[in-house]
């Protein structure tokens, strides 16, 4: 078995130096180590339980939108969101155009 004292303060040396992804990473790890299947098993609970909803309201006009994503599916979404803004920033520095309206660009 592994010896939780030294686990421990190596994953705190790892988030200290890496971040506290990198420290959760290795948690993740430890946990998959210690309790073969774990991981996966937490993993397909999350994908079960994610959803994006996106509607219009009753005017027409607001779009509301309600998400819960997994991991996997969450990193995606994230990343084709600011995948759209770093166009937008590139944009306005380079090419001095605007592709949101002032109040888009602020909130």
């Amino acid at each position: 078995g592994l010896d939780p004292a030294p686990e421990v303060a190596e994953t705190l040396r790892v988030a200290r130096e890496h971040g506290t992804r990198a420290g959760l990473e290795r948690v993740r790890a430890l946990e998959e180590h210690t309790d073969p299947g774990s991981v996966e098993a937490r993993h397909a609970q999350q994908r079960e339980r994610s959803y994006a909803r996106i509607g219009v309201a009753a005017d027409g006009e607001m779009h509301r939108c309600e998400i819960l994503l997994d991991p996997a599916r969450g990193a995606v979404l994230q990343a084709a969101v600011e995948l759209q803004v770093a166009e937008m920033i590139r944009a306005r520095q380079f090419d001095g155009t605007e592709l949101a309206p002032q109040d888009v660009r602020t909130t």
